[in-house]
């Protein structure tokens, strides 16, 4: 059951680490970085920062609440104990 969970909770860390560099690279491209250089006119650049955004927003609420559970489970099987 732990292991499931703890998966899960790499799944959405796993999300966001992705959503956040996405994020950083759509960034660079917007603002005209001769780092990053992906040939996207600015529409597609913004529709995929805010796709990046917002996947990045939801895994870090996923994983936050996890988190939370998973300290309530471990807390509630100590009590049974």
């Amino acid at each position: 059951m732990k292991i499931r969970k703890l998966l899960g909770l790499g799944g959405y860390f796993i999300i966001t680490a992705i959503g956040i560099l996405g994020i950083v690279i759509n960034s660079l491209a917007l603002s005209g970085s001769d780092l990053i250089n992906l040939g996207m006119s600015s529409r597609q650049t913004i529709f995929f920062l805010v796709v990046f955004s917002v996947g990045t927003a939801i895994g870090i609420y996923n994983f936050i609440k996890g988190v939370s559970r998973l300290i309530k489970d471990i807390n509630i099987n100590k009590e049974n104990k």
